[in-house]
């Protein structure tokens, strides 16, 4: 498989891991419980159940389980760790147009700053469960370690994940009891999002203000795998399957058995098969992550057994085509949703069991879609990435890049074949002799 072909795998991955955000987010924001659900369901935090035996309850209880499996704590670590690798492609793209690193980090900080403003009019008018800020802000306090080795930016990584993982067997030792936890919740109202708009106003506003806490908070649960989608993106993984092979199915592993490990016992215990859903849930909260880059791992394998030429297969276009568009998508499904689930529109969402709000997730994500091929058809780009790259990148940019002398280009090519993508430019930078300028 070509170089070509394979840089359709973060789209195609966007695409398909904006199915498991939808979902999540039905599930446990985009639902309303009221005095309508009494003597029908029972209610847990990721999902009501029917009462009543027969073919709803066990739909309900089947979607609760696929959905610990498969949605929480998934869809959002894969769009982490291809936050990262984006990060890391722009980082590239810049140096190899001749950008200092003082040049490209203020590119960065930019371009995400501005996705930030974008996730904080998202929070504060549709939907308080935003991530976009999240990640603006992370990704901006990335931007100030892009100088930093590969080396480095691991060892950061593995303390974040250390920490978080020091903090999870502390609640398990200290605060969780395996047989005295259960998924059912006294208060249903307090499950789900805002009941007003007013509420939801406030509700975002609140969210904003403390996200000066909340984005280094989340740096230490998303960052690990945002950097090491970060570092992959230097080390041009996806492109060079072969040389990274091994790690890849080590990575496909771990998601495998954090799916069915952690996320099977964590469903079961929902719905009440097995004990231990507090447990079950830290583990998953904490590990969860990690099926990130595992998940992205286990498409690049398959990727590169199926892919043969530089076009995708006509089964993958939609996906691709969602995936070149995800903030539209991501956006376009607070808007469905808003108009459909909520107590004060349509209110499909109100007193609605797991399987009926999963079908609603599926046709949203299913619209999105739709309207992303649409769009691919013609040739469009989605319009908040057109309204991004507008504001975000602002007028082209004259560099002044170097050509190497012969001898010099003959050792940067051995360079290029044993190091990282950011190494070797960093080399050609060391080297340069001729300038040239280019516009980016």
């Amino acid at each position: 498989m070509n170089q070509k072909t394979r840089l359709l795998l973060p789209d195609f991955a966007r695409g398909l891991a904006l199915l498991g955000i939808a979902i999540a987010n039905v599930l446990t924001i985009w639902c309303y419980y009221d005095d309508g659900f009494y003597n029908r369901l029972s209610v847990t935090d990721y999902g009501a159940i029917h009462y009543q035996a027969g073919i709803q309850q066990t739909l309900d209880k089947v979607t609760i389980v696929l959905a610990a499996m498969f949605a929480h704590v998934r869809g959002l670590p894969m769009f982490s760790t291809l936050l990262g690798y984006g990060i890391g492609l722009i980082l590239m793209r810049e140096l190899k147009a001749g950008a200092r690193l003082s040049q490209a980090r203020m590119v960065l900080i930019r371009r995400y700053a501005f996705l930030a403003l974008f996730g904080a009019l998202h929070a504060i008018f549709l939907f308080s469960g935003d991530i976009m800020l999240l990640y603006g802000g992370i990704a901006v306090l990335l931007s100030f370690t892009i100088s930093l080795s590969d080396k480095w930016l691991l060892v950061i990584a593995g303390i974040f994940f250390a920490l978080i993982s020091i903090i999870t067997v502390g609640n398990i030792i200290f605060f969780l009891d395996w047989n005295n936890s259960t998924a059912i919740v006294d208060d249903p109202s307090l499950v789900g999002g805002p009941g007003s708009y007013p509420e939801q106003l406030l509700f975002g506003l609140i969210v904003v203000v403390s996200s000066f806490i909340r984005v280094p908070a989340a740096l230490f649960s998303f960052g690990p795998v945002i950097i090491l989608g970060f570092v992959a993106a230097r080390r041009n993984v996806l492109t060079r399957i072969d040389r990274y092979r091994r790690h890849l199915y080590v990575w496909a592993v771990i998601y495998v058995v954090i799916v069915f490990g952690i996320g099977l016992p964590w469903g079961l215990s929902m719905i009440g098969v097995i004990p231990g859903y507090d447990i079950w849930g830290e583990l998953n909260s904490s590990l969860g992550v990690l099926t990130g880059p595992g998940f992205l791992a286990l498409l690049a394998l398959l990727f590169d057994r199926i892919t043969t030429d530089q076009k995708p297969q006509t089964w993958m276009k939609p996906f691709t085509a969602l995936g070149k568009r995800s903030m539209s998508g991501y956006l376009l499904q607070s808007v469905f949703f808003f108009i459909i689930v909520n107590k004060y529109t349509l209110h499909q969402g109100v007193n609605a069991s797991a399987w009926k709000l999963v079908a609603i997730a599926f046709g949203v994500w299913l619209a999105t879609l739709i309207i992303a091929g649409i769009l691919e058809k013609l040739k469009k780009p989605g319009p908040f990435e057109w309204l991004h790259r507008k504001i975000g990148y602002g007028k082209p940019k004259a560099y002044t890049t170097f050509v190497l002398s012969d001898l010099e280009q003959i050792k940067a090519l051995e360079y290029q074949r044993t190091e990282s993508e950011f190494d070797f430019a960093r080399y050609v930078e060391k080297h340069k002799e001729q300038p040239v300028t280019t516009v980016v």
